[in-house]
């Protein structure tokens, strides 16, 4: 008479190697969701600078991209883009991300779509998160 299924030692073997598996797997996936997270703020702020800019054209009149507070040389979310005094689009973004524009209280766009002749300091952002990795 066969007998079907495992033995003991097969079924301590694949616990063993799933165990192997996890202990090295998770740390990469935490790795990937953090910097995936990473990148969809950098190219949520990308396309707000668009945005104003292209509101700018649109409006032929100065547009602003205006975070909530700023601490230091750390911008709060929320970050706004405003023309007038009226917030056209508001991100909300993510806490556990910090977006340093050095320099800077806001952005802006003229209604030709470019930065104001007076403006001559570069923007330079950089975007980090809890692990101090900057994008």
């Amino acid at each position: 008479m066969k007998q079907h299924g495992f033995t003991l030692l097969e079924l301590i073997m694949v616990v063993a190697v799933a165990g192997i598996l996890l202990v090295v797997g998770v740390p990469s996936l935490q790795t990937l969701m953090s910097n995936s997270r990473m990148s969809a703020e950098v190219n949520n702020l990308v396309v707000l600078l668009n945005y104003a800019r292209s509101e700018a054209i649109k409006r032929g009149t100065t547009v602003s991209v205006v975070p909530q507070s700023i601490n230091g040389t750390r911008w709060q979310y929320p970050v706004s883009v405003m023309v007038n005094g009226e917030a056209l689009r508001v991100v909300p973004g993510n806490n556990n991300i910090t977006v340093r524009v050095p320099a800077r209280q806001s952005v802006e766009y003229r209604g030709n779509g470019y930065r104001p002749f007076n403006d001559t300091l570069p923007i330079h952002i950089n975007i980090c998160d809890a692990r101090g990795v900057e994008s």
